[in-house]
């Protein structure tokens, strides 16, 4: 995932952005603007350059979009097998 994030991060981009994407498995436009001190048609610029490169996905949320990073979420939302008991002597 880092290698691919690095290959699509928008030009201007910083360490906030990955920050907030890496926070939480969604973000919204003014919590990039806020984070990184950008102003909204910078920050929904980066957000569309992610979506296009399939690193998030866009959903609308009422009146506004939310970004989730599909690895992200996925990562937390996939069902782990439980261990199996390990082997007792007696």
């Amino acid at each position: 995932m880092q290698g691919e994030l690095r290959a699509v991060l928008p030009s201007g981009a910083n360490a906030d952005l990955l920050d907030v994407l890496f926070e939480q498995p969604y973000c919204r436009i003014t919590t990039v603007m806020e984070r990184c001190d950008v102003t909204r048609p910078t920050a929904t610029k980066w957000l569309k350059i992610l979506t296009e490169a399939e690193v998030l996905i866009s959903v609308k949320a009422g009146r506004s979009l939310v970004f989730i990073n599909r690895t992200f979420f996925s990562l937390l939302t996939r069902a782990e097998r439980a261990p199996e008991p390990a082997p007792t002597l007696f």
